[in-house]
């Protein structure tokens, strides 16, 4: 065995409650198109955010540990957007309130999988 940082409960569920950095860096970007309205990004954004979701709960962190990572990502990105003419709604929100859509998908179905079991 090589020599390392030992593994505990405390730094496992540390890393429970955050994004992988490609994970991250791939959501930002997707985020960005998103705000821009480019093609297939609601799409792609969908599919990153279920990605996002199913790593974190398979690493142990709990649904609201992933709904609080999915809304870091939107509240610390640069461009926020801007509100709709028709609701009032900022593009933020809005773009928060998909992705924990599609984030309590996951959680619920990994819920249900886990309760299979």
């Amino acid at each position: 065995m090589k020599p390392g940082l030992p593994r505990t409960t405390d730094s496992h569920t540390a890393l429970a409650t955050k994004l992988s950095p490609a994970t991250a860096h791939r959501l930002d970007q997707q985020i960005k198109r998103a705000f821009r309205h480019t093609y297939g990004a609601e799409a792609g954004l969908r599919t990153l955010v279920r990605l996002a979701a199913t790593e974190m709960m398979r690493a142990g962190a709990s649904r609201e540990a992933v709904r609080r990572a999915l809304i870091e990502r939107v509240e610390d990105h640069p461009g926020r957007g801007k509100p709709s003419l028709l609701t009032g709604e900022s593009q933020s929100a809005a773009l928060t309130r998909l992705m924990l859509g599609w984030c309590d998908e996951i959680c619920a179905r990994a819920g249900t999988e886990s309760g299979a079991s």
